[in-house]
């Protein structure tokens, strides 16, 4: 007889009952989201003898994801090297290393999380895993996505979600649509984000999963905030933090605090606005969230350069932020850090400094095809250069950004905001874009 499991199966009969009740009570204890209590089970389960190597990887496993999802990564790490070293079967492998593969992932190190999914990718086919084959397949669309390949991302999601939904697996489905929202999100294809995120939505509800609705409301909101929809976003943003303050989500509170941040200080509630953007840098480096830590302090930049007027504490920002995003190298971090330090400069009267930094930026954003930053870019190139002709230029391609992403916009009210929004409207009033088809 065998206990079916995500993937793969376990031979009940070379494991006592008792560890099995224990073990299916610990899965339980996971699906609730209860993972100190899953961990005592899992532990409990673990010490029985006399069982086979296959299962006991598992509750290695199981008990480190426990450990990640209360941000205990060395904990973490060490239950998911037990596991390897435990168990060498190829599906069981990769299931570890996808899950070795997120945390690497989570803190920066974007090469070895991106050559832990390939491995995974590799043992799951060898293994004819059609379920981990799909996870990996996602751990490798998320490191190619951070490292600026976009489209090859969306490639391996798009086959991961077919599997998916094949298989009628609706969270994994979700997990996907997440990803996939989060890969237009970075190209600045803020429609596709969305519909993206509000079927995930569904598919989370439809499961109760508090955890995963939470980490949706919070990108949600970060969709409408980049489309100067700045209402919708702050009402995202306050439903993802009372259910992660409700449900202890500590993992998602760097991203919270600092969407927050960044909608207080546009709506000129800047003093509270600055106290999220601390916190959130705050909760970052104590979490070592490192993407999260850059966005951070981009924002803390460019919020002490435009809305509290303190350039020196801005040059600090500037630097740290200057500092990561050379050790991280990942192409949107490098953009956004040039970006800041282009700013930073002008704002000092620096002007040809300023540009070689944005020209800079503009390679990057360019690398990481992020539509959201390159407008920006291009729209402050059109105010720092010398010769107006070239300033057209910037501004006319400023404007067609701006014009594919309001076009494919389906609310008329947050296409209207968008286009009326004065960092929009100033580049597309200076500019001969037709706003009549919008």
């Amino acid at each position: 007889m065998a206990q079916p499991t995500a993937s793969g199966f376990f031979d009940t009969l070379t494991i006592s009952k008792a560890a099995m009740a224990l073990y299916r009570e610990a899965r339980q204890a996971s699906k609730l989201h209860e993972h100190r209590r899953a961990i005592t089970l899992y532990s409990e389960a673990y010490a029985f003898p006399e069982t086979s190597s296959l299962f006991r990887a598992r509750l290695l496993e199981y008990r480190g994801e426990s450990h990640w999802l209360l941000c205990e990564f060395n904990q973490a790490e060490q239950d998911y090297e037990a596991a390897l070293a435990l168990c060498n079967e190829p599906d069981q492998a990769a299931r570890v290393r996808v899950r070795l593969s997120e945390m690497a992932n989570f803190l920066g190190d974007y090469g070895r999380s991106l050559e832990l999914c390939q491995q995974a990718l590799e043992e799951s086919k060898l293994a004819s895993s059609v379920l981990v084959t799909a996870w990996a397949r996602r751990g490798v669309a998320i490191a190619l996505r951070q490292q600026g390949n976009t489209e090859q991302a969306l490639s391996y999601l798009t086959q991961a979600l077919a599997t998916f939904r094949t298989m009628g697996e609706a969270r994994e489905q979700g997990r996907i649509l997440v990803s996939i929202a989060r890969t237009h999100l970075m190209r600045g294809e803020y429609q596709r984000a969305v519909t993206a995120l509000q079927e995930a939505l569904h598919l989370f509800r439809s499961l109760d999963d508090r955890w995963r609705i939470t980490q949706v409301l919070s990108d949600l909101g970060e969709c409408y905030q980049g489309l100067y929809d700045l209402e919708t976003a702050l009402e995202f943003h306050e439903r993802a933090l009372v259910l992660a303050q409700e449900q202890q989500i500590h993992i998602f509170l760097p991203q919270i605090y600092r969407n927050l941040g960044f909608v207080l200080v546009q709506l000129g509630q800047i003093d509270a606005g600055m106290v999220y953007l601390g916190r959130s840098l705050e909760e970052a480096q104590t979490l070592q969230a490192r993407e999260q830590e850059v966005l951070s302090l981009y924002q803390l930049a460019q919020s002490c350069l435009f809305a509290t007027s303190q350039p020196e504490l801005a040059k600090r920002y500037v630097a740290m932020l200057k500092q990561l995003a050379e050790a991280l190298q990942a192409a949107r971090f490098c953009a956004l850090a040039a970006f800041a330090e282009g700013e930073l400069l002008f704002a000092c009267g620096e002007r040809q400094t300023a540009v070689s930094s944005l020209e800079r930026a503009l390679i990057w954003a360019q690398t990481a095809v992020d539509r959201g930053i390159l407008w920006q870019l291009h729209a402050a190139m059109s105010r720092m250069v010398d010769n107006p002709e070239i300033a057209n230029i910037h501004r006319s391609i400023a404007a067609e950004f701006l014009r594919q992403t309001a076009e494919p916009l389906q609310d008329p009210q947050v296409k209207k905001r968008f286009l009326q929004a004065p960092p929009v409207a100033a580049i597309l009033q200076a500019t001969t874009v037709d706003l009549n088809p919008l």
